[in-house]
């Protein structure tokens, strides 16, 4: 899924610059904090199996945030 190509920062109002986190080596997850690593409910970001090894995102300069859309 592509993304708009202009995002304003919902925090500064600012352009926000679109780009990929990329993986390297193993599948990208978000693992909530309190969750623990082994058992926690996990969000897959990428798969190893898939023909793109990244998720796009936007990234706000003034502020540090990254803000991505999951399909």
């Amino acid at each position: 899924m592509r993304l708009c190509k202009i995002m304003k920062c919902p925090y500064c109002d600012k352009n926000m610059k679109l780009g990929r986190i990329w993986q390297d080596r193993y599948a990208l997850k978000w693992v909530p904090e309190d969750g623990g690593l082994l058992f926690a409910k996990k969000i897959k970001l990428t798969s190893i199996l898939e023909d793109r090894p990244f998720i796009e995102s936007y990234y706000c300069n003034s502020c540090k945030i990254l803000i991505t859309k999951l399909d």
